[in-house]
């Protein structure tokens, strides 16, 4: 079974127990840790030493970078980096997911090499400005910049713990928001079936309702408050956006009415009631996926409307003024 490759970078002599503590807290996860003095990393005699482990960072799903005090053995490629630097650099550069962690003192000390660059200061907490540079080049990345502040081995851990557990969780979410996309892609037949029957027997709802009974499935809570209100509790159907809505409100004998500001207003003369769909129930013209009924509930208002109310029509001629 594949796992997850999560390459461990770090300055080779210092931070060595670090590596090998996460290693081993990798491991439990189930995960396949990545690390050039285990042997993990293939070289190609054909290609630089360093690059093969650029290489190997681009095939690994994650890169945990360590940063403490010693800058490390300087890239033969690239002067102002160190081979540790430049490993993180890939992660960034191939969109892998990145964990950066800086040891605390050198990450408080940085604040004093942002406030001091046109001055002469001598920095304690690292062995090498360039890593002030490199910390505050990631910094000012839009994304995936994320720097994590560690005193110990087990904060690290602690962290990424919570990491993996929270990326698993959205993994589930966005899966699920993807299988409802694909949901409505497998029902565009049915839909416009849908439509069809619409045109067909919008004069006689009760029969219409129950052909529609369990022919379309629906995932938004905010249709099955409308079921609700529209007294059809045995009638599933699905809409997309706002002409499917209207093709639904239609066959249920709900006129269209103007409604500013972006919501959506339906009225029924034969049985006195107004169906109103607030702006908040659309992002443009697609109905938004509501995961709560409360949230629901509030962007749907039914109201009694006064049936017997006309207007007469009068000739401008007849007004005595």
């Amino acid at each position: 079974m594949a796992r997850p490759r999560v390459f461990i970078s770090s300055t080779f002599y210092d931070l060595k127990q670090y590596r090998y503590d996460i290693e081993q807290f990798i491991k439990q996860l189930g995960y396949e840790p990545i690390m050039n003095d285990r042997g993990h990393i293939p070289f190609d005699k054909n290609i630089p030493l360093e690059d093969n482990c650029y290489d190997e960072v681009s095939r690994s799903d994650i890169l945990i970078g360590i940063i403490g005090n010693s800058f490390g053995t300087t890239s033969e490629g690239d002067g102002e980096y160190s081979i540790s630097m430049r490993e993180i650099n890939t992660a960034i550069r191939n969109n892998k997911q990145l964990f950066m962690f800086v040891e605390k003192t050198v990450l408080n000390e940085n604040k004093l090499f942002k406030n001091n660059k046109s001055k002469d200061v001598s920095y304690v907490a690292v062995d090498n400005i360039k890593i002030h540079k490199f910390i505050e080049e990631i910094e000012d990345l839009r994304m995936n910049n994320a720097i994590i502040p560690f005193e110990s081995v087990n904060d690290i851990e602690n962290y990424l713990r919570e990491q993996f557990a929270g990326l698993f969780q959205k993994l589930l979410q966005d899966k699920a928001v993807v299988t409802e996309q694909t949901t409505y892609y497998d029902l565009k037949a049915s839909i416009t079936e849908f439509k069809s029957l619409v045109e067909q027997q919008k004069n006689s709802n009760e029969e219409m309702g129950y052909k529609l009974n369990g022919s379309i499935f629906n995932t938004n809570l905010l249709l099955t408050v409308l079921r609700e209100k529209l007294g059809m509790e045995k009638a599933i159907f699905f809409a997309k956006d706002r002409d499917a809505l209207n093709e639904i409100m239609k066959f249920f004998g709900y006129e269209e009415e103007i409604f500013e500001f972006g919501g959506q207003s339906y009225i029924n003369k034969q049985e006195g009631k107004e169906i109103t769909i607030m702006p908040d129930a659309f992002i443009n013209d697609e109905l938004k996926i509501f995961r709560h009924r409360k949230e629901a509930e509030k962007c749907i208002d039914i109201s009694v409307i006064d049936t017997d109310f006309s207007f007469t029509s009068v000739n401008d001629s007849e007004i005595p003024f």
